[in-house]
C-alpha cells in the first residue's frame, strides 16, 4: 500500500510538473506511468487465478516444546512468474482464547511446457509452549504485481488449510496399587463385555422413553416422540455398565492469575491428570474422566480404557473449565448418567490436590512435578 501511495504521488506530479510547465514530455510520462499500473494489475490478475496453496503438517501429534514440519505449497498453473506472494497463517488454542499471527512471503515460477504446474514450498517449524489442540489455518493470501506495487487478494477457493496438532503435556509413570475390590468389578465388568458383546460407551446409556416429571433437562427430551405422542416424552438413561473408578476434575473458584501463570498452571494441571490417567490404563484400570464444559454448560466424561484413549482425552475436554458458584459437580454427574456401583472416586483440583475416596489427599508440588508423581503412590 505505501509504495502504491508514493507511485500515486508521482504521477500527480508528473502531472503537476506538466502543467505548470506546459511541457507535452511530462504529460507523455504521466500517461505511460498511468499504462505501467494499468499493464501490471492486468498481470496479475492474469496470474492471480492461476495458483493454489496449501498448507501441510505432517505431524497431527507432538510434546510441548518440540517443534514440527510445516510446508506450504504454492502451485502455479501460469507459465508467467508471480510477483511476491503473502500468505498468513493463525493459529489458535483450544484451551486458550490468544491467536498468533505469522506472514510468509514468496513467489512462484511460471509452468514449463512439459509441467502442469510449477510447485514453491515454504518450509518452516513450529512448536508450542503450552499442552491441548492447536489449530493451524491459512486465512488470508496475497498476489502483488512485479514491482510490489498492487496487491491483490487471493480468492478464498484458491487455497485451502487447516492442520490440528495435539501438543501432549510432560507424561510421567506414577506409582498405582490397585486393591482386589477394584480389580473384581473390573474382572465382572470384562465378563460383562464379553458376554454382551458390548465394546462401546454408547451402551452404556441405553434409554427407556417415559412421560416428562418437573426437573428433567430439556435436552433429554425426545421432540419426534413428543410430537407423535402429543405431550412431552424424555429419555431415561439407564446406565447398562458402569466403571469402577471416577475421576472428578473440580475447578469451581474464580482465578485472578496473570495470564502467564494461568497458562503453565492449565498445563501443569494437565500433566497430573494425563499423567494418573495413563497409569491406571497401564493397569488395565478403566475410569472415567469427569469435568465440567463451559460451551455445553453440563457435565461431561470420557471413558479411559487403554494408554491410546489419554490423546483422545485432551482432545475432548477443549471445553475444560470452571463451573458456577452453586454448582455441584458430583451431583450433576450422578443425575445425568445415574451412575451404579463404583470401588473409588478421585477428584482432582486446580491447585494439584488429588483426594482419593474423600479421605486420603496427595499435594503435588508444581516445582518438581515429576518427582513429585513418582514418589507418591495412589490406592485404588
Amino acid at each position: 500500500m505505501g509504495r502504491l501511495v508514493n507511485f500515486l504521488v508521482c504521477v500527480a506530479a508528473t502531472f503537476y510538473i506538466a502543467v505548470i510547465y506546459k511541457s507535452k514530455a511530462f504529460i507523455y510520462l504521466g500517461f505511460i506511468e498511468i499504462v505501467l499500473v494499468v499493464m501490471l494489475l492486468a498481470y496479475n490478475l492474469l496470474v492471480l487465478f492461476k495458483i493454489r496453496i496449501s498448507l501441510e503438517a505432517p505431524l497431527s501429534m507432538t510434546e510441548r516444546g518440540r517443534k514440527v514440519p510445516v510446508k506450504i505449497k504454492i502451485q502455479n498453473y501460469s507459465i508467467f512468474p508471480t510477483g511476491k506472494i503473502s500468505i498468513q497463517l493463525v493459529e489458535t488454542h483450544n484451551l486458550f482464547r490468544k491467536k498468533r499471527k505469522t506472514v510468509f512471503y514468496a513467489a512462484a515460477e511460471g509452468r514449463k511446457v512439459s509441467e502442469e504446474c510449477s510447485t514453491t514450498v515454504i518450509s518452516a517449524e513450529w512448536y508450542s509452549k503450552y499442552s491441548g489442540t492447536a489449530v493451524i489455518r491459512l486465512v488470508k493470501a496475497k498476489s502483488f504485481d512485479l514491482l510490489g506495487l498492487l496487491a491483490l487478494s487471493v480468492p478464498k477457493e484458491m487455497y485451502q488449510g487447516k492442520e490440528e496438532i495435539v501438543v501432549l503435556p510432560a507424561i510421567y509413570e506414577v506409582p498405582i496399587e490397585i486393591s482386589d475390590k477394584t480389580n473384581f468389578l473390573v474382572e465382572e465388568q470384562e465378563r460383562f463385555l464379553l458376554g454382551r458383546n458390548v465394546m462401546d460407551e454408547t451402551v452404556a446409556e441405553q434409554f427407556q422413553i417415559r412421560e416428562y416429571q418437573p426437573g428433567d433437562k430439556i435436552r433429554s427430551i425426545h421432540w419426534k416422540l413428543t410430537a407423535k405422542a402429543d405431550e412431552l416424552m424424555v429419555r431415561d438413561y439407564l446406565p447398562v455398565i458402569s466403571c469402577p473408578v471416577l475421576l472428578f476434575i473440580n475447578i469451581p473458584e474464580e482465578r485472578a492469575e496473570k495470564r502467564k501463570s494461568l497458562l503453565q498452571q492449565r498445563d501443569k494441571f494437565f500433566s497430573v491428570l494425563l499423567s494418573v490417567s495413563k497409569s491406571m490404563a497401564q493397569k488395565q484400570c478403566i475410569h472415567y474422566v469427569i469435568w465440567y464444559d463451559k460451551e455445553e454448560e453440563d457435565v461431561l466424561r470420557f471413558r479411559v480404557e487403554k494408554e491410546e484413549d489419554i490423546y483422545r482425552l485432551l482432545m475432548k475436554i477443549d471445553g475444560i473449565g470452571q463451573y458456577p458458584k452453586d454448582y455441584f459437580i458430583e451431583e450433576a454427574y450422578y443425575q445425568r448418567y445415574r451412575e451404579g456401583v463404583l470401588a473409588d472416586k478421585l477428584v482432582l483440583d486446580w491447585g494439584l490436590h488429588l483426594i482419593c475416596n474423600s479421605e486420603n489427599e496427595i499435594s503435588y508440588d508444581t516445582d518438581n512435578l515429576e518427582k513429585s508423581l513418582s514418589m507418591q503412590e495412589i490406592y485404588l
